[in-house]
Formats: C-alpha cells, sequence, structure tokens
C-alpha cells in the first residue's frame, strides 16, 4: 500500500514495531477494528476503523469523539468490484455501536470516487509541508 501511494520512504525504521504497538493497545481499549475481505483462503483486502478522542473537542463540542477510517487496501487484481466498499460498510456497524457519529479519512489518488459514493464530503482541510 505505502509502495503504490509513495509514501514508503515517510516511513521511520522501526514501522512495524510500532505499528504492532500501536494496535496491539487500541485492540485492547476497544477503539480500533479491522476486517478483511478473502478469495480462495488468501486475504485480498482490509480495512480499518479507529475511534479517536480529541481533548480540545472534548471541551468545545457535544460529539468530541470522531471515526477514522483507516488501512483501506484492496490487492489490484481485486479492485473495482465492491471489496472496498464491501468492508467499509462492515465498519459503519461498529462505528454506530460505538455512538459514532462523524468518520474522517485521508483518501489516496489509488480511491478515485469510492468515498464520495459512500457519502463521505470533501472537506475544507489543507495540509502545507515545511522543510526543516
Amino acid at each position: 500500500m505505502f509502495d503504490e501511494i509513495g509514501t514508503t520512504g515517510q516511513l521511520t525504521d522501526n514501522f512495524l514495531s510500532k505499528t504492532i504497538n500501536f494496535y496491539t493497545s487500541e485492540y485492547e481499549n476497544k477503539v480500533c477494528i479491522h476486517v478483511v475481505s478473502e478469495s480462495d483462503n488468501s486475504i485480498i483486502g482490509c480495512a480499518g476503523g479507529l475511534i479517536r478522542k480529541d481533548e480540545f473537542l472534548q471541551a468545545s463540542f457535544k460529539q468530541p469523539n470522531y471515526g477514522y477510517l483507516m488501512d483501506v487496501y484492496v490487492l489490484p487484481n481485486f479492485r473495482r468490484k465492491g471489496v472496498a466498499r464491501s468492508m467499509i460498510e462492515m465498519l459503519w456497524g461498529w462505528f454506530e455501536a460505538s455512538n459514532i457519529s462523524t468518520v474522517n479519512l485521508d483518501a489516496s489518488r489509488l480511491s478515485g470516487d469510492l468515498y464520495e459514493k459512500l457519502g463521505f464530503k470533501s472537506s475544507i482541510q489543507m495540509t502545507r509541508k515545511i522543510n526543516t
């Protein structure tokens, strides 16, 4: 996935161990979930959901927690066949059961218009990299 979106060079040297530690903690706290899709006993895709708690939002808004859709990936040979949509729809029930009313994501160029078809709206969030 990181190779395809061109971000492999941005990963830390100990990315794998940090990722395992992060997910282990978030799974134990029941604020993270992943679903997979299989074909012929092989995983062909995955998608994850994460519940984020923002201290600023908790001080300011009635619904301070939000969902984050992440790690959506489908092997190239299985794309545009409804696999990603199916996995994302599985996550909706988990978000709803967790009393989450807003879900955010960072879309890559690979996603095309899938997220808009699922009801996501473009936001005004902008990003600027600062060279240090």
